[in-house]
């Protein structure tokens, strides 16, 4: 989980004595689960499922267009070697 609070450096004012997170603009829930076999010495296959909920007044500004929103991410692949 993450989150971003307003970003007080961009709007010219000084940032001693503000309040910690007073809001939450830019919010990310994520979970993600990774599973990787060795086939045979140094070669592998793997695959992840990531589900991330990314929302926020400020999404726009931290987020690409593709990732806003409830998401589900599937990764597959193969390497050899380390």
């Amino acid at each position: 989980m993450a989150q971003k609070g307003p970003d007080h450096t961009e709007l010219g004012t000084d940032r001693r004595g503000l309040p910690f997170l007073e809001s939450v603009e830019w919010e990310n829930r994520t979970l993600a689960l990774k599973a990787r076999y060795q086939i045979i010495n140094d070669a592998y296959l793997h695959a992840s499922w990531q589900y991330s909920d990314i929302h926020g007044t400020d999404l726009a500004k931290y987020t690409h267009p593709l990732y806003h929103g409830k998401t589900n991410s599937i990764t597959v692949g193969a390497n050899f070697g380390f």
